[in-house]
């Protein structure tokens, strides 16, 4: 996802008055990638600090599942053979 759409999207899920009636807040994930399947890949955010941890946004269910400790290890762990690191089926499109 281009950069320019990133920064879009952050600013859409926090602004845009719809997501307050479906979602929870977004204010404590910024968000920096997304999967094939919608779902996107952010990091949280406390009292205006970025943390190290990568969780996944489940764009259906509003559920955000902790992914990996850093970026460095969600980049192996997204592109990594499944038999070393397995994906979560509910983060594939299958």
């Amino acid at each position: 996802m281009p950069i320019g759409e990133l920064v879009e999207r952050n600013d859409d899920l926090r602004t845009n008055e719809r997501y307050g009636t479906v979602y929870m807040s977004f204010e404590s994930l910024i968000f920096f990638g997304q999967l094939g399947n919608g779902d996107l890949f952010g990091q949280p955010v406390i009292q205006a600090a970025v943390r190290e941890e990568v969780f996944v946004w489940d764009h259906e269910d509003d559920s955000r599942t902790w992914y990996a400790a850093d970026i460095a290890s969600a980049i192996l762990r997204l592109f990594a053979p499944a038999s070393q690191h397995p994906i979560p089926s509910s983060l594939t499109d299958d």
